[in-house]
């Protein structure tokens, strides 16, 4: 590190005092706020533009020297920087320039430990992440799949952080509303969203002006893979998918589904079975997956497809009939419910998803730390039975993988959308 010709290490034009334990500061390559933080972090010990650098002292202020260059205005310095702490014994030249300007050696220490703290906002902030109370968006309505879901993982972190985690339920435009509100809320880890395949993945090809893009958020972790079902209310003469594709191919435009809104997994699902089939079944959407449910239940509407979490209850207590499941594999709550494969339809395997995002630019150490405690409440075993209990066990994971993962899923439903001729809202 460049020292000053009085003694103390140079840090981008500042000088800062030698020390018996002595705090060196390395610059990284990166820019960001935190660059103009520090230079305002030191502003506040007293150092000013046009101030020679051995004036400034972080216990005080020295004699200057005759050629000392000149500070800049703080507010050019714009480089992050990391801390590393250096302990050394001082020789008995540097304890005699460690006097200059010193008030005193304990009053020094104190001030450095002060600017590290100042100097070093994100690892400070991380730790003390939580210290009031976090709002959690659920873009879809109170009662239906991913509020379920969203709120059991809320009451966990509430009891972890022991601040609460407050569910805002901002619904609409197929979840769009909520996330547009999470992209641009302040990205400081007190506004999180529960992100899911319709707004972060469907909907930036299905909606014309959508106001965000993928980058605007910071993937944390993956909650679970619901399926979705295809489901018909009991007094219907359908007791498989290939009933129901015989009556639908010789009466079409006769029958007609339930969904939520369009540009949601389950509609979007049924969009491409009734592309596969070569189908004439008409879609009626709803503002949520709950009040669709609840027509087809009343017998309004035959046919209603929707995420496992919300009806698995309903399948149970025979006031729905499940066809299919859309995964790979058959759900060990429904054991007796086939896979849309097994039911004459090849390669078709669809998993809507859950997960946590933050806005973009989010400090990756409060990411990482929502990350960790994440896959704590997801390893508590009555949390990951209850999941397991609605259909979807935790599949959690990395903040890398699962921003790899949306991003395919992005690139697969943009070609389902293509491919169905789907217009675009």
């Amino acid at each position: 590190m460049e020292a000053h010709p009085s003694g103390g290490p140079l840090v981008r034009g500042w000088q800062l005092r030698q020390l018996p334990d002595v705090f060196a500061l390395r610059r990284r390559a990166d820019q960001g706020d935190r660059g103009r933080n520090s230079s305002q972090a030191l502003s506040r010990f007293g150092a000013q533009p046009g101030m020679a650098e051995n004036e400034f002292h972080l216990s005080g202020r020295a004699k200057p020297l005759a050629a000392a260059p000149t500070i800049r205005n703080p507010r050019e310095y714009t480089h992050p920087y990391d801390i590393a702490i250096v302990v050394r014994r001082c020789s008995a030249l540097e304890e005699e320039c460690m006097m200059r300007g010193v008030i005193g050696a304990s009053r020094g220490l104190a001030l450095s430990i002060a600017a590290v703290v100042w100097m070093c906002p994100a690892a400070s902030y991380a730790q003390n992440y939580p210290s009031k109370a976090v709002r959690y968006v659920i873009p879809f309505a109170a009662g239906s799949g991913n509020d379920i879901v969203g709120r059991l993982l809320t009451d966990r972190l509430t009891r972890l952080w022991h601040q609460q985690v407050i569910v805002d339920n901002r619904v609409g435009a197929s979840g769009s509303i909520g996330a547009a509100y999470v992209a641009k809320a302040p990205a400081d880890g007190y506004t999180l969203l529960h992100c899911n395949i319709a707004p972060n993945a469907i909907s930036l090809s299905m909606i014309k002006n959508i106001p965000y893009r993928h980058e605007d958020f910071a993937p944390i972790s993956r909650i679970g893979q619901p399926t979705n079902v295809i489901l018909v209310h009991p007094s219907t003469p359908f007791k498989s998918i290939k009933q129901l594709v015989a009556f639908a191919r010789d009466n079409p435009g006769k029958l007609s589904y339930a969904s939520s809104t369009v540009g949601t997994s389950p509609q979007l699902t049924m969009e491409w079975f009734k592309l596969r089939m070569k189908l004439d079944i008409v879609n009626i959407n709803y503002k949520n997956s709950a009040q669709a449910t609840g027509d087809v239940i009343a017998g309004q509407i035959p046919i209603n497809i929707t995420n496992a979490p919300f009806v698995v209850p309903h399948i149970k207590q025979g006031r729905l009939r499940a066809l299919a499941v859309s995964s790979a594999e058959r759900q060990a709550l429904l054991p007796d419910v086939p896979t849309m494969q097994e039911s004459g339809v090849s390669d078709f395997v669809v998993n809507s998803w859950y997960g946590v995002c933050a806005p973009a630019d989010t400090p990756a150490a409060i990411l990482d730390k929502v990350n960790a405690d994440l896959h704590k409440v997801m390893r508590i075993p009555e949390f990951a039975q209850r999941l397991t209990e609605l259909g979807m066990p935790p599949t959690p994971t990395t903040r890398a993988e699962f921003d790899q993962f949306i991003r395919s899923q992005i690139a697969h439903w943009a070609q389902v959308i293509k491919d169905a001729k789907i217009p675009k809202l």
